[in-house]
């Protein structure tokens, strides 16, 4: 099965996809682990900006690829990209000729399975999904609203398994996730499921209603 990671930006356009604040350097001999090694690819947000999501422990290659052609594709050099983990940033140092472009990006990520969730809303509206239910936050997952940290159970390998992580931004909605396409109709009824649960518990938590 191709892997690959799907992120909703807040103009739904859809891209084929250690914490701390030091740079991840470039990786002179790939140590490729299978229990945590990953390629994706990921496209810039609405201020310009690209952002793994994933957190990456280390990165072996990062390849600019023209999304009007994408035959025409550049491999950054080490010194031309940067990282940073506490934000899962990638700054392309490189003057980029294209114009529509996304970061095809190959290493191994952290594990446990760590996501930075930059500019989440709401902790209360997050939902994470994993095979075919959703998954029980302190339990499955772990989320520290101080650095937007998103971390799974160090037993989760969400490599082998169907997931997906929605969230609210300022923006609009953003959501990761990894599945086959005959599980879409499984997503978008755990997502219903979530968002019902969400307005029960909005609801239980107001004491008055501007229409009563």
């Amino acid at each position: 099965m191709i892997k690959s990671i799907c992120r909703v930006l807040p103009f739904w356009a859809m891209f084929i996809i250690a914490t701390g604040s030091v740079i991840v350097s470039c990786a002179t001999t790939p140590a490729i682990n299978n229990d945590t090694s990953i390629s994706l690819n990921t496209g810039r947000s609405m201020n310009g900006e690209t952002y793994t999501l994933w957190v990456f422990d280390e990165i072996q290659s990062v390849i600019i690829v023209n999304l009007v052609d994408r035959s025409r594709k550049i491999e950054l050099a080490c010194g031309e990209w940067s990282y940073d983990p506490a934000t899962t940033e990638l700054r392309i140092l490189k003057e980029i000729p294209f114009q529509e472009y996304v970061a095809s990006i190959e290493g191994n990520v952290l594990f446990p399975h760590t996501f930075v969730l930059n500019d989440i809303e709401e902790e209360e509206a997050l939902a994470v999904i994993l095979e075919d239910r959703l998954a029980i936050a302190g339990y499955d997952y772990s989320f520290e609203p101080e650095n937007n940290q998103l971390v799974f159970r160090n037993d989760v390998n969400i490599k082998n398994i169907s997931w997906c992580i929605s969230y609210k931004t300022p923006g609009g909605s953003s959501m990761s996730g990894e599945w086959e396409a005959d599980e879409q109709d499984k997503i978008e009824y755990l997502m219903a499921e979530h968002q019902k649960r969400y307005l029960d518990s909005w609801y239980d938590r107001q004491d008055s209603f501007w229409f009563f």
